[in-house]
């Protein structure tokens, strides 16, 4: 849904991963080179809960390496919060695989936490997943917005 609707704005739009098997991050962090993306989104559900009640585990969280993708964290988490109502936790810095990309800015974007019932269901509510989709995109949009100013 996110592929489809930036593409419809006119961006290229590269999926790494489209509903298909387990990849090989190893293997992809050279094709995502080779891509020589303006930034890199990897859209995940955070699956580990924080505490021993996953009920208590909820909310929106975003990773970053390097402080070239800092704007573009903390842009994606506000936006996503404040449209979907998901609970925004924290954009912080974290050395993932998918966010350590110094040529162009990368993030782990984690849209909920699929071990907490509530989240989950929200989430397989077909007019939610159409709300995460268009939060995720209007973040995106709002951080080029914001680079040019």
């Amino acid at each position: 849904m996110v592929a489809a609707r930036l593409t419809a704005l006119g961006a290229e739009v590269r999926l790494s991963h489209n509903g298909e098997g387990v990849k090989n991050l190893d293997t992809l962090i050279p094709e995502f080179r080779a891509w020589t993306p303006d930034i890199n989104v990897s859209i995940h559900f955070n699956s580990v809960a924080d505490n021993a009640d996953p009920n208590k585990a909820q909310g929106v969280e975003t990773y970053y390496s390097y402080a070239q993708s800092k704007l573009l964290a903390q842009t994606m988490l506000d936006s996503f919060s404040e449209l979907t109502g998901i609970v925004k936790r924290s954009s912080k810095g974290g050395y993932y695989k998918v966010s350590r990309f110094t040529d162009f800015p990368s993030i782990l974007f984690e849209t909920a936490f699929i071990c907490n019932p509530n989240e989950y269901e929200w989430f397989m509510q077909s007019e939610n997943m159409d709300t995460a989709a268009s939060a995720i995109v209007a973040g995106i949009v709002a951080y080029f917005t914001k680079l040019s100013k």
